[in-house]
């Protein structure tokens, strides 16, 4: 299924498996309702957002797809809610460009790179998702990427609850992180931003990590019961 111009209208329970490229695709300034969505096995994206597309994309189910379960482009800014995106060769969800999108109660599992990934210059807030067992990290963002993570779950991925490298200066409130194998958050490159309000526990070193240039402000977190420090 693809959307151009200014398209709109409502795709609901459609299958959209084994496409060459994507399951879905929205691009130029289309703004369409896409819920309930099986995107499978596709050899790029379950469902694709570019150009300056909106909308929104609810309840669907972007698994098992080459890439990403859903990648945002461009300047692109939808809505993504409630939506299940589950062992992608990449990310669960992606949002690159400059973007300005939301993602908000999604359940992103089990991918072989991020839960949801955040680069370039995206400013999109993150809200409520569960991220967990994920091959790096539950919630990444890189480039200059800032936005808001907010009370997300970020519970046993292979590597971070959250992690933030590059120049990336990020808001991240309320989330928790939990028996990750490194840290529940760690801080890389030239990263900044504010951690507030964060349960960091159990993790399998620090609470919090501020490693190579980072220089982020933590404020009112609790860093309990992990392997090596609270904050490192």
């Amino acid at each position: 299924i693809a959307y151009a111009g200014s398209a709109a209208g409502t795709a609901h329970q459609n299958t959209c498996k084994g496409n060459v490229q994507h399951g879905i695709y929205v691009g130029a300034a289309a703004a369409p309702t896409l819920e309930a969505n099986n995107c499978l096995q596709n050899k790029d994206t379950g469902i694709s957002y570019f150009g300056k597309a909106a909308g929104s994309a609810r309840q669907n189910i972007c698994n098992e797809n080459e890439h990403n379960g859903i990648y945002v482009g461009e300047q692109a800014g939808p809505t993504l809610e409630a939506n299940i995106c589950e062992q992608n060769k990449w990310s669960g969800i992606t949002f690159v460009g400059s973007t300005i999108g939301v993602a908000r109660q999604n359940t992103c599992v089990e991918n072989q790179k991020y839960g949801i990934w955040m680069g370039n210059e995206s400013q999109s807030l993150v809200e409520a998702n569960n991220c967990q067992k994920n091959l790096e990290a539950g919630i990444a963002f890189a480039g200059i990427a800032t936005g808001i993570a907010r009370q997300n779950n970020c519970n046993d991925n292979e590597k971070f609850g959250i992690y933030i490298r590059d120049q990336a200066q990020p808001a991240l409130e309320a989330n928790i992180c939990q028996r990750n194998k490194q840290s529940g958050i760690g801080y890389f490159g030239n990263a900044t931003g504010v951690a507030s309000g964060n349960t960091c526990m159990g993790n399998g070193t620090s609470g919090i990590l501020a490693g190579e240039e980072a220089t982020p402000t933590l404020d009112g977190n609790r860093c309990l019961h992990n392997m090596l420090a609270g904050i490192a």
